[in-house]
């Protein structure tokens, strides 16, 4: 119905209406489904390039240059041999910049930010990670479990192995979870706080029940090991239960048995 609405309002030439589709290259095959859009979006389409190595050190450089900090050459020559066709290139990059920024500042040592500094947070590699390790350890048991199952509410990897985040309402995400919104609340608000920004909306926004509850992006999910394990097991139960239903219609009409070990304590589990 929206898409249908957009359609409409671009044909009609007496409205003073223009439509800019931002899209990832990965969904666009999905927009087949929606009948005229194809056709519109061929007759318009542009393709962001992949930025080059003067783009990448100037994205480097610029917040650096306006937080009034500085950086050593060497770092930004390892920063841009780093980054060379690294897949989530600039939330990575940004990540690790903030953090590597972040314990410079802290720590006071030296002039300008310099390699070990960068080495300490992780580098381009773990720092998100070990960030995103570092807020989940500050949580208390009972949160860490909890948190875990919002996280498997709020991302999924597709039959296509694509990392998808699922925004969620509150709500649903504590009826899901067998949990109360408070619980839910303080559980995920370590993970909103500004200097984290791995869920939005940020902690300066109250939320409630009706709020959606969303990733930060995408890269969450790849670069931070717990969180891919979590989906890797998500997945693996996926299977089983899609099995189990499969097998429970089977036997219905006889055509398959009762469960037997080891699938009998997968089922159950």
């Amino acid at each position: 119905m929206f898409v249908d609405l957009l359609l409409n309002a671009i044909k009609d030439v007496d409205s003073p209406v223009y439509v800019a589709l931002t899209l990832r290259s990965e969904f666009v095959g999905m927009c087949e489904q929606f009948i005229g859009l194809p056709e519109l979006m061929n007759d318009g389409q542009f393709l962001i390039p992949r930025m080059n190595a003067d783009e990448i050190r100037s994205s480097i450089t610029g917040p650096i240059k306006y937080s009034g900090a500085k950086v050593t050459h060497r770092l930004l020559h390892r920063l841009e041999q780093e980054t060379q066709n690294k897949p989530d290139l600039l939330p990575v990059m940004q990540h690790a910049l903030m953090r590597t920024f972040s314990f410079w500042k802290d720590n006071n040592t030296g002039e300008s930010m310099d390699i070990e500094h960068y080495e300490a947070t992780g580098g381009i590699k773990n720092a998100l990670s070990n960030h995103a390790n570092e807020v989940y350890e500050s949580l208390n048991d009972d949160q860490k479990k909890l948190c875990a199952s919002v996280f498997k509410v709020l991302g999924y990897k597709n039959d296509e192995g694509l990392s998808i985040r699922r925004p969620t309402r509150l709500g649903l995400i504590a009826k899901i979870c067998n949990a109360t919104a408070d619980d839910v609340i303080s559980t995920i608000k370590p993970f909103r706080d500004r200097d984290v920004a791995f869920l939005v909306p940020d902690s300066k926004k109250a939320i409630s029940e009706n709020s959606i509850i969303d990733i930060a992006h995408e890269s969450l999910i790849r670069n931070w090991d717990n969180y891919a394990a979590w989906i890797r097991e998500e997945s693996f139960a996926v299977d089983i239960y899609s099995r189990l239903t499969e097998s429970a219609l089977l036997y219905k009409e006889s055509k398959a048995g009762l469960y037997r070990q080891p699938e009998l304590k997968q089922a159950l589990e």
